[in-house]
């Protein structure tokens, strides 16, 4: 028998704006729990569990799968996550992209799919033997299943994402910074932070609105994406102030990131709705400085990043200012106990790249 079966459980939940694999934090140990709860509650020595972000990024968890057999299971939960409903497959053929495997005789799944249809993963079970007992019961299981995996995401996002702005948050930004620190230190490889804070944001909400004002946020971030490597993360530490992470960019090519992002805002308004608001920005530069590690290195760049920041705003707006002093205080700006948690547990660190790598000197700008 091979095609869909009736009784396709429900809708499931939409994702939290944009994703990505980076942003969604022990995506693939949940994912191969599912994969293993599946495969207990069908009494099948194979699980699988897919899921596939906005941005095309998929994760796959495994339970039972040899390496012999890895590219074929991928192929049927490929199948099972396009499939319009259920999918039983049980008489292996000849031909196309099923292929006849002593190692998987049957595999039942279902698809996952957003509120808009769009397919984003599947959950299945597989044996090496025909299994009569596959039916409504099984499917009814593995659907559950596949609603907490996509709950999951969508609650692993509303932390890691503002969903303003489609920037990180805050959290999650000291998180990711906290790791870079500690990889710096380890590796010697540069690190670069910035400050950018829109200049005088609230005479844009004064004028246009409130609305008006966040569509400018929203723009602002998008238009930073466009400007900055894939890899630079951008969160939003409050208001109309964000943070940027350079990994792997030497100080002067973290100025000269800057002052194209710079430059490339005060260059073109924001859209607002039908309105264009010219918006430009301030920003403040630092570097982690090799001799520092742990908590202190971590608010010693806030507070340098913060310090530098101060200065292009006083000193008149849409400006980079860098500051690479070690013994700043910080101005207005409180440690963040989410940062020093993040260090104290040992957040994973993003991989740096050296400073003189072609990946380091590549233009910030971004084709589309």
């Amino acid at each position: 028998m091979d095609g869909a079966m009736a009784g396709a459980g429900s809708p499931a939940a939409p994702l939290a704006g944009p994703a990505g694999a980076a942003l969604h934090r022990g995506g693939l140990a949940y994912l191969e729990r599912v994969a293993k709860i599946a495969a207990q509650g069908c009494a099948a020595p194979i699980g699988v569990a897919t899921l596939r972000s906005a941005d095309g990024v998929q994760e796959t968890g495994t339970v039972g799968l040899g390496a012999e057999d890895a590219a074929l299971a991928a192929e049927l939960a490929e199948a099972v996550a396009e499939a319009p409903g259920p999918f039983l497959l049980s008489e292996p053929r000849g031909g196309g992209w099923w292929r006849p495997s002593p190692r998987i005789a049957v595999a039942l799944g279902v698809p996952l799919r957003e509120a808009d249809g769009r397919p984003v993963g599947s959950v299945c079970v597989m044996d090496r033997q025909l299994r009569p007992d596959f039916g409504l019961a099984k499917v009814d299981l593995l659907g559950d299943l596949g609603m907490l995996a996509m709950h999951d995401r969508a609650m692993a996002q509303r932390v890691a994402i503002d969903s303003l702005t489609g920037a990180t948050t805050r959290e999650h930004f000291f998180e990711l910074l906290a790791g870079e620190v500690r990889s710096a230190w380890r590796s010697g490889a540069p690190l670069a932070l910035l400050l950018a804070d829109l200049d005088h944001f609230k005479h844009v909400n004064d004028r246009h609105g409130h609305a008006a004002g966040d569509a400018v946020l929203h723009g602002l971030v998008a238009w930073m994406r466009r400007h900055l490597r894939r890899d630079d993360a951008i969160g939003r530490l409050g208001g109309e102030e964000f943070a940027v992470l350079l990994p792997g960019l030497c100080p002067q090519q973290a100025l000269g990131a800057a002052d194209r992002l710079r430059r490339a805002v005060a260059a073109e308004p924001l859209l607002a709705g039908e309105v264009a608001v010219p918006v430009t920005v301030s920003i403040g530069l630092t570097a982690h400085l090799p001799q520092a590690d742990g908590i202190e290195a971590l608010q010693s760049m806030l507070a340098r990043a913060d310090l530098a920041l101060y200065r292009a705003k006083t000193a008149g707006r849409n400006r980079v200012e860098v500051e690479y002093g070690a013994r700043h205080r910080p101005l207005g700006l409180r440690p963040h106990a989410g940062a020093a948690r993040a260090l104290s547990r040992g957040a994973d660190a993003a991989p740096s790249r050296p400073c003189g790598s072609p990946e380091a000197h590549r233009p910030c700008a971004r084709g589309s």
